[in-house]
């Protein structure tokens, strides 16, 4: 709530006060809505998995979960994990990712591809979104290994439906 206000309301605090509220929507908050939602998700998706590692629902025992970000020594290119986690031989990669369409395969590609740069012998991926996944992606989850899941599936585990 802070984020947003000091993001859009803060800095058009007179238009708001004036009425012009839905202008500000319009001009302001709208076409920045996605950009800043992105950065937002990462932190619910970083909740939901503290949420299930509450109830012992992840793989293994994680204590601590964030972002990486680093070299990779073969490309010598910045890479980045949106969160991680590791436990002796075991790790944890998720990808967030805030959009309208379907999420593709080569989302969790980039995702496996990135967490060679470990040397876990068991790696647990999750890909997490705001709407779905795409039929391709949706195929490589069922052979293992990867966890899909959508806002709509988060909520549901938090507030199951009575």
């Amino acid at each position: 709530m802070f984020r947003f206000w000091y993001r859009f309301v803060f800095t058009n605090t007179s238009a708001v006060t004036i009425g012009m509220g839905a202008a500000v929507y319009d001009n302001e908050v709208e076409p920045q809505l996605n950009a800043y939602m992105g950065l937002i998700f990462e932190d619910i998706c970083k909740q939901w998995l503290f949420e299930q590692a509450k109830r012992n629902a992840l793989p293994f025992f994680v204590s601590s979960l964030g972002r990486w970000w680093g070299t990779n020594s073969k490309t010598r290119s910045q890479e980045e994990i949106d969160i991680m986690a590791t436990k002796n031989d075991e790790a944890l990669f998720a990808e967030c990712k805030w959009s309208n369409s379907d999420i593709d395969a080569d989302v969790y590609y980039d995702l496996r591809r990135k967490s060679e740069l470990f040397h876990q012998s068991k790696a647990h991926f999750y890909i997490m979104t705001k709407n779905g996944f795409s039929h391709k992606l949706q195929e490589e989850a069922k052979s293992g290994g990867i966890t899909l899941i959508t806002v709509a599936g988060m909520l549901e585990t938090v507030w199951p439906a009575k």
